[in-house]
């Protein structure tokens, strides 16, 4: 899996930088409307993750999406679901609807690491396909 990690973050070095600099963008958002739930979804077709930041605490909420909400043909298998676990997401039994975790976003190194680790459940976990263009959505509640 290794050689796979390093070849999808090589072919999506730009999306991570750009992710990176929207999850800053976020918690920039949040920090100036701490009352306002702002969130970024960010979606390779149907496969999707999404975050939303705790001003505050300095964290961000890391959802991914569970089998509930893929279509059939991308739902995930024992071993990608137990890949998630590994990674440390809570699975959607424990959280009522998705895949997630919280993070902290404290340093510089945290954003693009985030960042990282999204465009891997994207590209490898739900194996999107490593030439789809992901697509970023705002929005607040």
């Amino acid at each position: 899996m290794e050689n796979a990690t390093t070849t999808i973050l090589a072919a999506r070095s730009a999306d991570v930088a750009r992710l990176a600099s929207e999850l800053k963008d976020l918690m920039r958002r949040a920090t100036q409307s701490p009352g306002d739930a702002c969130y970024l979804t960010v979606n390779a077709g149907d496969p999707f993750v999404q975050f939303m930041a705790d001003a505050e605490r300095r964290t961000v909420s890391f959802e991914a999406v569970a089998n509930d909400f893929l279509p059939k043909k991308l739902r995930l298998d024992p071993e990608r679901f137990a890949a998630l676990v590994a990674l440390g997401f809570q699975t959607p039994e424990q959280t009522g609807v998705n895949f997630a975790m919280d993070r902290p976003l404290a340093v510089e190194g945290d954003f693009q690491e985030l960042a990282a680790l999204a465009v891997l459940v994207l590209f490898e976990i739900y194996r999107a396909p490593i030439d789809k263009p992901l697509t970023y959505d705002w929005g607040s509640q």
